[in-house]
């Protein structure tokens, strides 16, 4: 039971939780909840047998943060160049993975590709402190920052199906 929940809370949770039974019965309902804050879902909305699944969906993984930048680089003449560039950003990534890169949301990783690869086209490479300073502007900004980061570890140990 979530205490900070105001009584227009518990009202519209028991009004939803009628509905949602109403059209279970009928068993023709597909039902798709999200939100990015699970912890402040009242219990009862995701209790166990509520629904059939529970899905986590979080970000990106490492490999299509790769393929990112790749689709970034694809106007990049030069082979040789991409694939140094490719290999040292994901070396970057894994290197801060835990700490910072795992938490961008899909735009966020696309806005970093993307910051990386005008890099590239404007100087043919792309170094360590490049990739740094980038990452700084972009973690100040990030979705999933501070204690949200905390909550967002914590969920994705929720999921099952």
């Amino acid at each position: 039971e979530n205490k900070d929940l105001s009584m227009e809370s518990r009202m519209l949770t028991t009004a939803m939780l009628t509905a949602i039974n109403d059209l279970r019965r009928n068993k023709k309902s597909l039902f798709f909840i999200a939100t990015n804050r699970l912890r402040a879902i009242d219990s009862a909305v995701i209790r166990p047998g509520r629904f059939d699944m529970h899905l986590f969906v979080g970000t990106p993984n490492l490999e299509a943060r790769v393929i990112q930048l790749k689709h970034k680089l694809l106007a990049h003449p030069n082979t040789k160049v991409k694939a140094r560039v490719v290999a040292n950003y994901r070396m970057f990534l894994e290197s801060v993975w835990s700490e910072d890169a795992m938490f961008m949301n899909y735009l966020e990783g696309l806005q970093f590709a993307s910051a990386c690869a005008d890099i590239v086209m404007s100087k043919n490479e792309l170094t360590k402190d490049d990739m740094s300073v980038l990452l700084k502007k972009q973690a100040a900004v990030m979705t999933v920052r501070g204690s949200a980061r905390d909550e967002y570890l914590s969920s994705m140990e929720l999921s099952r199906l």
